[in-house]
């Protein structure tokens, strides 16, 4: 994965909820609620926020892959983000963490 479209992603998370704090994203982000985000619900976040069909996703049409920023963000390895390794995430490069 490509820093670029790790910003973007960032960039992306921080103007949907601009105002709120990275534990309200996390828990708007976890869609089953079981304390963990996937590249699944990662990627049906972003396509649904967008309002476009999968198809012509900005994220889908430049293959990015979910699962390339959950091997990113993933400091334990078990595939899958909790809200620490959510935050990092989002710090790495300055942004979020309020």
């Amino acid at each position: 994965m490509t820093d670029l479209l790790n910003l973007d992603i960032q960039k992306k998370i921080l103007a949907y909820h601009g105002n709120y704090s990275s534990s309200e994203i996390y828990r708007e982000l976890d869609k089953d609620q079981n304390g963990y985000l996937t590249a699944d619900e990662l990627h049906n976040y972003f396509v649904e926020q967008d309002g476009e069909s999968p198809e012509e996703n900005e994220f889908v049409k430049a293959g990015f892959d979910f699962n390339d920023l959950i091997k990113a963000w993933d400091t334990n390895g078990d595939g899958r983000l909790t809200y620490t390794e959510f935050q990092r995430g989002l710090n790495a490069y300055g942004v979020g963490g309020h």
